[in-house]
This record gives structure tokens, C-alpha cells and sequence, in this order.
């Protein structure tokens, strides 16, 4: 059924943000129409058939929102070509991901406009794939001794010269990575957020009173909390927190979690949950091109200047293995490691997946949960977390 035409679908358990029960949406143009509850105990008395898709088993929940994604299946988003940008988001849709931001990594100024230039065309449509909405830069303002698998030779301080060509693409750029310890980084951080742009601390060794000012300045995110990110460290008899203890205590302050139980050990990954609301959790995968290849592909975690790195098997690492690349997650796979490996329910993982990220860059109007006037983004998954179709504005694009 195309977005074009009305009709409904009857789902036995949908999630909606403070639900979990039975539902039938009405979808019409696209968009969800209208949504009713129904009692567990009854099936709903749909006529019209062929205009009803029944879902008597999984879950129905909204489209996964991932703000953080770098490539897939040998493509990175700084190959900054439309094919490139297809095939990743087509892999992407498979792991139940609807609308998706593309990751940048430290790169040369040519390198970052070029890819902003042609996300600029393609930004709010679909290529066959996730919808695109846009792009995160990550670098090349990062700290260099927390660069983890970017090029150090690529790093620099923010300089206004360079970030305000950025900041015309502010309709583009939804969120930057920044280490607020840099010179100009405050600046730059009070300037990009009245433009719109979500601020990201990460990639950074600053301490308390450094990222208080970057707070202050407007920053509301945290990139991959707990990977390259320093901690607490000691001023003769006294300490002082750092990013992961400041990321953790401060409210309003959304963590970003790479859900592959590798880059965050389970034991972590549920002080993180023990710490932070699911309001301020967002799942991401940080996928690298090599996800969706097999175990001993080697590829380039970027541009021409990016370092090499190969797929293992649950993770990508750089290729001297000495620091991890990214993951070679989906949306779905953080979910269900959210759920088995720390014990989180269904309904927050999917919550933080969905509706966290699209409120961080300030979609959720549109998109990141099941409610009325919202796009009609869905996704359909089995008990055992296995995708069995994928609803992107009414138009059944994926299923199995």
C-alpha cells in the first residue's frame, strides 16, 4: 500500500511512548491519521480487508531514528556520492533505521563541504532507503589524544574562518561534535547552538569546570558516552570529574550508546541506565562501512585521508587493532542488546531509539513515535528482535 491511499493497520502489540498494547492506525497521506486502543481480550471488527494489514505477532513500533551513523556495505558517507549515500541507507532500512543522520569524520575543509553539499541535495527524501536528514559532523574538532580511529593529522582547533562557512549550512547540520577544551571552542558552541545546531561534547579529556562552560554555552549531547571520553582524574589530594562523570551526573544532558554490549561493557552500559532517565539516552550505531561485510574486510573508516580498519566479528577496529572503528551495528541490534544484555523493556529501549534522538535534533514533531500527525513510520520486528517490515511515510518498503 503506497502513502497515496488510506488504510489501516491492526497491531496486537504497538509501542507508543507510554503504551504497550493492541492498536489500529489509521494511516492517510503518509501520515498517521488517527490511532485507537483496544482491549487485549478482542479482536477489532476491521471491514474492508483489503485495505487492513493485521499484525497478530511482534511488536509494531515507530521507525528507528539514528543520529549517528557513518556508512555500511563498503560506503561511507565521505565517499559524498548519491550511490554511496543509497546503498548505506538501504542497509540501514533493513535494520529498521527510517530516518537516519549521516556521520562525518576529521576531514579537510574541502572533504566536510563536499559532503554537506550533496546531503544539501538529497536531505529529507528517501534514495530507496532510511530517510536522510541530515549531517553530523564529528571533527575535526576533537581532542587528539581522544581521537580514537580519526586521522590525528586531520585535527585542529575550531577556527571562526572555517566554522562560519559551516554554519551556513545550519539547515543541513543537526548536530556537531566538538571537545570544549579546544581554543574557540566555547565560542563556537554558543554561536552554533543559536543557529539551531545540536552540540555534542566527545572526543574530549576537558574536566568539570570546562564542561560546565560548554553546557552553559548551549551543549546538550554527548557523543558515544563512554568511548573516547576522559574521567575523573586526581589535583594532588583532590579530584575533579571529567567528561564521562559529568555526562553522567548532569541532567538534561543526553548520552549517546553504542548498544553492542563491545564499545560499553554491560556492566557499564547499566550504569548508564541506573543513571540517566530513558528521556536522556539515545541508542546510535556509530556504523562504519564495514557493516553489512564479512569478518576480514578491510575498509577506510572515511575520507581519502581515513584510517584503514577491518571488520571482526562483532565490531570494526582499526587495522593495527589497536583502537575500535565504529560497530557494525543496526538500530534493531542496539535495541535487543539494550533489552538482553541490561535488562532494559522493550518499550524504553525502542523509546530511546525513536523519540530521544528525533527530540535531540528537533524532528519530533514528524517522526520518532506512533501518534497522530506523525509520519507514518514503522517498523514491524519478531520476539527474537528479527525485522519483518519496514513503513517509511505509509509505503511498505521493506519486508521479509
Amino acid at each position: 500500500m503506497s502513502s497515496g491511499t488510506s488504510f489501516k493497520i491492526f497491531a496486537k502489540r504497538a509501542i507508543t511512548p507510554h503504551y504497550l498494547g493492541p492498536l489500529v492506525l489509521t494511516i492517510a497521506d503518509g501520515r498517521i491519521a488517527k490511532v485507537d486502543k483496544l482491549d487485549n481480550k478482542k479482536k477489532p471488527n476491521l471491514t474492508d480487508s483489503k485495505k487492513i494489514i493485521s499484525l497478530d505477532d511482534g511488536y509494531l513500533a515507530p521507525g528507528f531514528v539514528d543520529i549517528h551513523a557513518h556508512g555500511a556495505v563498503g560506503y561511507d558517507t565521505m565517499c559524498a556520492n548519491i550511490s554511496a549515500l543509497s546503498a548505506i541507507t538501504r542497509f540501514h532500512l533493513t535494520g529498521g533505521t527510517t530516518s537516519i543522520v549521516l556521520s562525518t569524520v576529521s576531514a579537510s575543509e574541502q572533504e566536510i563541504t563536499t559532503v554537506l553539499n550533496t546531503v544539501k541535495g538529497v536531505a529529507g527524501r528517501s534514495l530507496g532507503g532510511s530517510r536522510i536528514l541530515g549531517v553530523h559532523l564529528e571533527g575535526p574538532y576533537l581532542a587528539s589524544n581522544k581521537s580514537g580511529a580519526h586521522n590525528k593529522e586531520q585535527l585542529r582547533t575550531p577556527q571562526r574562518k572555517e566554522w562560519q562557512k559551516y554554519l551556513k549550512f545550519h539547515d543541513i547540520i543537526t548536530q556537531i561534535t566538538i571537545a570544549p577544551e579546544l581554543d574557540g571552542a566555547i565560542p563556537f558552541i554558543r554561536c552554533a547552538t543559536e543557529h539551531g545546531i545540536l552540540m555534542s561534547i566527545g572526543h574530549t579529556d576537558a574536566l568539570e569546570p570546562t564542561l560546565k562552560k560548554a553546557y552553559d554555552a548551549g551543549a546538550r549531547h554527548a557523543t558515544h558516552v563512554f568511548n573516547a571520553m576522559g574521567g575523573m582524574v586526581k589535583n594532588g589530594p583532590f579530584r575533579i570529574a571529567g567528561a564521562i562523570e559529568f555526562c553522567l551526573a548532569t541532567d538534561g544532558l543526553c548520552c549517546e550508546l553504542i548498544a553492542d554490549g563491545i564499545h560499553v561493557p554491560p556492566t557499564v552500559m547499566k550504569l548508564l541506565f541506573k543513571a540517566k532517565s530513558r528521556d536522556d539516552i539515545c541508542l546510535i550505531t556509530d556504523a562504519m562501512a564495514g557493516a553489512g561485510m564479512k569478518a576480514g574486510t578491510v575498509f577506510k573508516a572515511g575520507g581519502t585521508s581515513a584510517l584503514s580498519a577491518i571488520v571482526t566479528k562483532d565490531v570494526a577496529m582499526t587495522s593495527d587493532r589497536t583502537a575500535l572503528s565504529g560497530s557494525i551495528l543496526t538500530m534493531i541490534e542496539a535495541v535487543k542488546r539494550a533489552v538482553t544484555l541490561c535488562g532494559v523493556s522493550i518499550q524504553d529501549a525502542v523509546h530511546m531509539a525513536s523519540l530521544v534522538p528525533a527530540r535531540q535534533i528537533r524532528k519530533d514533531n514528524d517522526i520518532g513515535s506512533i501518534q497522530p500527525g506523525k509520519m507514518a513510520d514503522l517498523v514491524w520486528f519478531d520476539d527474537e528482535f528479527s525485522i519483518k517490515g519496514v513503513w517509511l511515510g505509509g509505503d511498505l518498503l521493506y519486508l521479509t
